[in-house]
């Protein structure tokens, strides 16, 4: 099984990550995957939650080194 399988992350929370990975601010990201801004903060909330993480860029740092994204 590839690491990608093994990630508590929903497809769109890695969408979110993988777009803040690359330099993308918030507001480019929601407008890049056609959601709204609230939601894309809810799911970078919800991924941090998840992961544990403080931020959003540790949540980044997280995924990366585990291959999620």
């Amino acid at each position: 099984m590839t690491p990608e399988h093994l990630s508590p992350l929903s497809p769109r929370q890695k969408d979110v990550l993988m777009l803040l990975s690359i330099g993308r601010p918030m507001k480019g990201v929601a407008l890049t995957l056609g959601i709204d801004y609230s939601t894309t903060k809810t799911h970078a909330m919800c991924a941090r939650l998840k992961l544990g993480a403080t931020t959003n860029e540790h949540a980044v740092a997280i995924v990366v080194r585990n291959g999620w994204i």
